[in-house]
Order: structure tokens, then C-alpha cells, then sequence
């Protein structure tokens, strides 16, 4: 029977890689979103310089970019907290990981 320690490790193990994976997906998304945010940027700060565009359109514009800096800063803070959840989980893996190599630790799972 595994012990609690060693419990643990699997557990702190899978938990990595599904982080991993879901940062990855963060990853891509917010490269996607940036490159979505910048051309609403720049769709909105072309029709600013157009003295004919009508009020309606910058709304529009306006309302666009909004929402995909909105969509991108909401994916950049789930990315950030995702990196920080795995570098915490990486950190106490790899404390366990020091604690099963010395036998005196071990605490079984009785």
C-alpha cells in the first residue's frame, strides 16, 4: 500500500499535467485574443482619423474592442493564476519528492 506521502506525489503529479494542459490552452487563446484585440484596435483608431466615419460605426468599433480587451484580459488572468497554481504545485511536488528520499519522513497510511 502506498504510502500518504507517496499519495500525494501521484496526486500533486496529475494535477500538473492537467494544469499543463489547460495552460497551454490559455496560452493559445490569448495569442489568439491578441491578435483579435489589435486589429479592433486598429479598425477603431482608423475610423477616429476618418472625419467621415459616422458615430454609429465608432460605436460600434468601440464596442468591439471593448469587449476583446475585456475577453483578453479576463484570459490573461486565468493564465497568470493557472502558472501561479503550478508553480506552487511544482514546488510542494518536488518538497515531497526530497521528503520520500529520506526514509525518516515517511509516514505511512495506516
Amino acid at each position: 500500500m502506498p504510502t500518504l506521502l507517496e499519495q500525494s506525489i501521484e496526486y500533486q503529479k496529475r494535477e500538473i499535467a492537467q494544469l499543463e494542459a489547460q495552460q497551454a490552452q490559455l496560452e493559445q487563446a490569448s495569442s489568439q485574443l491578441f491578435n483579435r484585440y489589435r486589429d479592433a484596435r486598429s479598425a477603431l483608431n482608423a475610423a477616429k482619423a476618418n472625419p467621415a466615419t459616422p458615430s454609429a460605426t465608432l460605436n460600434q468599433l468601440q464596442q468591439a474592442f471593448d469587449n476583446v480587451a475585456a475577453e483578453r484580459e479576463t484570459a490573461n488572468d486565468n493564465l497568470e493564476s493557472t502558472s501561479a497554481r503550478l508553480d506552487r504545485l511544482r514546488q510542494a511536488l518536488s518538497n515531497n519528492e526530497a521528503k520520500l528520499s529520506d526514509p525518516g519522513n515517511i509516514v505511512t497510511g495506516k
